[in-house]
C-alpha cells in the first residue's frame, strides 16, 4: 500500500499497540536514542577507556535491538505484511521513518550529521508508544 505522510500522521489515531510490539518498539528506540545521545555528549575528543566501553556497550545494545526489530517488523520476511494494521499506526511509522534514516546515515558514513534528527524522531517514537494502550 502507499505510505502514509507527515499530515496523515496526524491523523491517525493512537490505537493500541500489541504489548510486544511496543515493548520491543520502545526497546528499540530507547537504545538507540541513548546511544546518539551518549555520542553526541561525548563529543569528538578522546575518551577514557571507562567511558568508551561504556559508549561502546550502549552502541552494541542498540544495535543487537534495532537489528531485531528490523527484522522482525520491516524485512520483507516479516509477517506483517502490507495490510496489516499494525503498519498504519503512527508509532510503526514514525519508527520507520527513523529507522530509513538511521540506515541512510549508516550507509553515507554520515551519522554524526544525522545524529539530531535521529534523536527528534526516536523520541517521538518513544512518546506515542507511551500513549498508546496496550492489548496482549
Amino acid at each position: 500500500g502507499e505510505r502514509p505522510g507527515r499530515a496523515d500522521v496526524a491523523r491517525m489515531s493512537l490505537t493500541p499497540l500489541p504489548k510486544q510490539y511496543r515493548d520491543e518498539v520502545m526497546a528499540a528506540a530507547g537504545a538507540l536514542d541513548e546511544a546518539l545521545q551518549a555520542e553526541e555528549a561525548a563529543g569528538d575528543g578522546p575518551l577514557s577507556a571507562a567511558a568508551e566501553a561504556e559508549l561502546g556497550a550502549k552502541e552494541q545494545k542498540a544495535g543487537q535491538l534495532v537489528a531485531q526489530y528490523g527484522q522482525r517488523y520491516l524485512s520483507p520476511s516479516s509477517r506483517y505484511g502490507d495490510d496489516d494494521p499494525l503498519r498504519r499506526h503512527p508509532v510503526f511509522f514514525l519508527m520507520e521513518g527513523a529507522m530509513n534514516l538511521f540506515r541512510d546515515a549508516m550507509e553515507k558514513d554520515s551519522i554524526p550529521r544525522a545524529r539530531k534528527d535521529l534523536i527528534i524522531k526516536l523520541d517521538q517514537v518513544l512518546q506515542y508508544a507511551e500513549k498508546c494502550e496496550v492489548v496482549s
